[in-house]
């Protein structure tokens, strides 16, 4: 058994793939077909949700206004604080998902994710040897090592 990877999420040998991910999966390396890369981006919070978090704040500022005018001051600028804030981190948070997904016995399946970068390309490439190690063993006139 040959291994090509081996860490604390993924396990490949010649004849299998293992993800740890949120529940085991253990993939067949010569069922896997078209074997893709995706790379998908997960923001922090929605526009939507800062402008409607903002403008409840600035209607409570509003309100307090009328009622406490000298407490609404300092008030304001917490919620001025707050709003820049929010949008500041939510510039800051945006992730790379990285996937690979295969047609695995007929069903379209992600067999592998990762948002680190660096783990996901060994992965790829230790999975893409795998497979045309796989192909290749299956020639009919291939010679004995």
């Amino acid at each position: 058994m040959r291994i090509y990877y081996r860490g604390p999420d993924a396990f490949l040998t010649d004849e299998h793939f293992i993800w740890n991910g949120s529940e085991r999966a253990d993939f067949v390396i010569r069922d896997l077909r078209e074997v893709g890369r995706i790379r998908s981006v997960a923001a922090g919070l929605s526009t939507n949700t800062v402008l409607v978090v903002t403008t409840a704040l600035a209607f409570f500022v509003a309100g307090w206004l009328m009622v406490a005018p000298a407490a609404a001051y300092p008030l304001s600028l917490v919620v001025v604080a707050a709003s820049v804030a929010t949008l500041a981190v939510r510039q800051r948070r945006k992730v790379s998902l990285w996937q690979v997904q295969a047609t695995y016995r007929g069903s379209r399946v992600t067999i592998y994710a990762s948002s680190d970068e660096r783990v996901f390309n060994q992965v790829t490439r230790a999975l893409s040897r795998a497979i045309e190690d796989a192909r290749s063993s299956s020639a009919p006139y291939r010679l004995a090592a």
